[in-house]
């Protein structure tokens, strides 16, 4: 069924006075209901196929979730880092790394469980107190594998007494383990070793 229309529009834009015609539309019905038709039997035929990918974007969304519950937990395994080493909770520190982790400090290397904690324990000896504030951090997931990067700055006291403030970047690796985030690799570099004035380090 075909109908005809003419139409005369005033269109004012910011341009007073100016008219826009449209005359002649042919508005060609059984062509439009055609289209749709079409459009509504590809949809219910992906439906049927189970394709949902265009037909249903619940998919996209899912994997999106998955993705923010994914980035939660490794910010978590981060912060159980800072609070174990500050707090020399051994369980909780050790909680986070996978079997074949990799930690890299400046005080040394420890690789495999014993390894890591042994240098841990090499820490809390030389550096009896601790405080880590873990900012910034930037997370990218893929499937079962994770890394992040962040900046740190953290107070400590040495065994001698001396009071730092310092500044650096810890580089993540994870690993999804039986359905668990787990830390691969951490590697810490140093931006900025200050010795501001205490007045504990001040002697005589």
């Amino acid at each position: 069924m075909n109908r005809r229309f003419d139409v005369v529009e005033s269109v004012r834009s910011g341009f007073p006075g100016v008219k826009v015609r449209f005359e002649n539309i042919e508005l060609n019905w059984s062509f439009v209901l055609g289209r749709l038709r079409r459009s509504l039997g590809e949809h219910f035929r992906r439906i049927h196929e189970g394709d949902f990918h265009m037909a249903n974007p619940s998919s996209d969304l899912e994997k999106r979730m998955q993705q923010i519950l994914d980035k939660e937990e490794i910010r978590e395994l981060m912060s159980k880092y800072c609070h174990g080493i500050d707090k020399k909770d051994e369980a909780l520190f050790m909680s986070i790394w996978a079997e074949d982790g990799n930690y890299e400090l400046p005080r040394g290397n420890g690789t495999g469980t014993e390894g890591i904690r042994q240098l841990v324990q090499k820490v809390w000896r030389e550096v009896p107190k601790c405080h880590h504030h873990i900012t910034n951090p930037l997370i990218e997931v893929n499937g079962d594998g994770a890394t992040a990067k962040t900046d740190v700055t953290y107070f400590r006291e040495t065994a001698d007494g001396v009071h730092c403030l310092l500044s650096g970047m810890y580089s993540f690796e994870f690993a999804k383990v039986n359905g668990a985030w787990k830390t691969r690799h951490l590697k810490f570099s140093s931006f900025v070793n200050a010795s501001p004035i205490f007045k504990e380090n001040l002697k005589g």
